[in-house]
């Protein structure tokens, strides 16, 4: 005989799973987590990031020499879901974070300097990546 229930007042199960399923003489118990009866997560985060950058390909004069300097702005923020033991501003010492990123990318000689090959439709005029022309054509 198989017989299994959802115990009342414990987090909704995941699912097809019930929290508790007899078969014969065993019993199977379902994996235990940090979710509370109303499904939130204790000690659980909010990360919130927003960017800003710009690229620009420096045309050089050795055909296979390619600078490309990019710069980026992040804005990050953390806060509290639910409660819980964790606290992102206790732990990070703050709860915004900046970032400034200044970066010059060389590449000697590598048209296309991704791994692998991206199938998929035609890319749309402009819309390839710098340095990337030649993988709109023919696809």
């Amino acid at each position: 005989m198989t017989s299994a229930r959802v115990v009342a007042g414990k987090a909704t199960p995941r699912g097809r799973y019930p929290h508790v399923k007899v078969v014969g003489d065993v019993v199977y118990v379902s994996g235990t987590s940090s979710r509370r009866p109303d499904n939130s997560i204790v000690g659980a985060t909010r990360w919130t990031i927003g960017t800003i950058g710009y690229g620009y390909v420096v045309p050089a004069a050795s055909e296979r020499l390619t600078l490309q300097p990019s710069i980026e702005l992040a804005l990050a923020g953390v806060t509290r879901v639910g409660g819980g033991l964790f606290d992102p501003a206790v732990f990070y010492g703050r709860r915004r974070f900046y970032s400034l990123s200044f970066v010059v990318r060389m590449d000697w000689g590598m048209a296309g300097h991704r791994m692998g090959h991206y199938a998929g439709p035609p890319l749309a005029p402009g819309m390839a990546m710098p340095g990337m022309d030649h993988m709109s054509e023919g696809r």
